[in-house]
């Protein structure tokens, strides 16, 4: 659970001190509108690319997870349902000396 929530504040720090770096870029650049313009549709693109990538890489992780818990879950399950059943067995084999000794 720890993991989750650091990654999600780096993405949001991240994304912030792009963000910031950003504006602060073409406040104090000293270059013509258009230039400006095609500097800002490049670095979008740039960071675009980098949140797509975060983003494949926080669902791979959680995908990962997911699977790693059903992989426990289906091994806590079977050893659950092995203790059942040797349990099962016992009071079956219980019932039948109680049987055999009151038999007689």
């Amino acid at each position: 659970m720890e993991d989750r929530g650091s990654g999600m504040s780096f993405l949001v720090g991240f994304l912030l001190g792009g963000l910031t770096g950003f504006a602060l870029g073409l406040l104090f650049a000293p270059q013509s509108g258009v230039e400006t313009r095609e500097r800002l549709r490049a670095r979008t693109a740039e960071l675009r690319g980098r949140v797509e990538e975060l983003t494949q890489r926080a669902r791979a992780t959680a995908e990962e997870a997911v699977e790693s818990a059903r992989a426990g879950f289906r091994e806590a399950a079977e050893q659950a349902r092995a203790e059942l059943e040797r349990r099962q067995q016992e009071l079956q084999e219980l019932l039948r000396r109680e049987r055999e000794e009151t038999s007689f």
